[in-house]
């Protein structure tokens, strides 16, 4: 297993994650939400269900036939499929509320992986002049709502377009998706939780390649270097521009940014007198304090798994937040 790789917004969200009641996993072939003596079980028993473990670099080399096979099998009804039998076998001797919750959790999953798995059947048939960095936000989006978080383009929220303002100056940002917080009564009360950027094609310092070439970029000297200074600008624009709106209030912020189907993971950490001198022009060389992961590709296993912990991470720390 890769070690897992989370990045913690402050030391209160990471106490907050280490602290949350239940520890939870997601693997390729379902959901399950344990406490940490289970986790060994479960795994042992999963990696045993028949299902198809996908991995490879890019959406050119994913195997047709294989990803039809797996679009036949969640067809099925949960309880017909493998992780829906290992799931009824897991679920021996546990209380019915424990039965009822997890199965529903891993329901839900099942049915999101089939939305996902049916976008990524739907752009492997494409030419790949056709894609477009739509497709790829889509695909993404799909990809995160497997984990029960929250996303959204950012047209389909209903407020104005998000402004930077330095001094007498209105810089419009606009992020691609939000990851949020629901609000119990008005939309306009919802909560940001992460910005994401997305571009078909991956972007480095040196320019752009196509999405085809993102095999051959696996050797890169470090994790900046794969994020030119105009993506790391427009995407940090877009989480200053929402950080009004922030479940951490003025105190920071998360972000994605994802390049085909490559996933870099920021934190931005920012504080009430950086939010106060950018609205007045006088930062005085104050800067907000932005870090980045190496990219992970989720249709890579080991990245996958990674991924699958920061994304479940995420969301127990948003319900711990509420």
């Amino acid at each position: 297993m890769s070690q897992q790789t989370t990045i913690h917004l402050s030391s209160s969200s990471s106490h907050l994650t280490r602290n949350s009641k239940s520890v939870r996993r997601l693997s390729d072939s379902g959901a399950t939400i344990m406490s940490e003596p289970s986790r060994k079980r479960a795994r042992e028993s999963s990696d045993h269900s028949g299902d198809i473990t996908s991995s490879t670099d890019s959406i050119f080399d994913v195997n047709k036939v294989n990803l039809e096979e797996l679009m036949t099998k969640l067809e099925k009804p949960f309880r017909q499929t493998a992780c829906g039998k290992w799931l009824e076998s897991y679920l021996v001797g546990k209380r019915e509320q424990m039965k009822d919750f997890l199965t529903d959790i891993c329901q839900r999953s099942h049915n999101r992986m089939k939305d996902f798995c049916d976008q990524l059947l739907y752009m492997i048939k494409c030419d790949e002049e056709d894609l477009t960095d739509g497709m790829f936000q889509e695909l993404f989006t799909l990809f995160v709502r497997i984990f029960d978080l929250k996303i959204r383009g950012y047209t389909n929220f209903q407020r104005s377009s998000p402004m930077v303002t330095v001094g007498n100056r209105n810089i419009e940002s606009i992020p691609d998706a939000l990851i949020y917080q629901t609000a119990k009564r008005h939309a306009s009360d919802e909560k940001i939780f992460a910005v994401v950027q997305v571009k078909k094609e991956y972007s480095n310092s040196e320019g752009k390649v196509s999405e085809r070439r993102l095999r051959h970029a696996e050797n890169r000297a470090t994790f900046v270097d794969h994020l030119n200074s105009s993506l790391k600008g427009q995407h940090v624009g877009g989480m200053l521009a929402v950080l009004p709106k922030s479940v951490f209030e003025l105190h920071g912020i998360y972000g994605m940014i994802v390049q085909g189907t490559e996933v870099t993971m920021a934190s931005m950490s920012v504080g009430e007198q950086y939010y106060k001198n950018l609205k007045e022009g006088t930062l005085n060389r104050m800067t907000p304090v932005v870090k980045y992961s190496r990219p992970f590709n989720f249709l890579k296993e080991s990245d996958r798994e990674s991924l699958i912990h920061t994304l479940v991470d995420m969301k127990a720390l948003l319900d711990t937040l509420r």
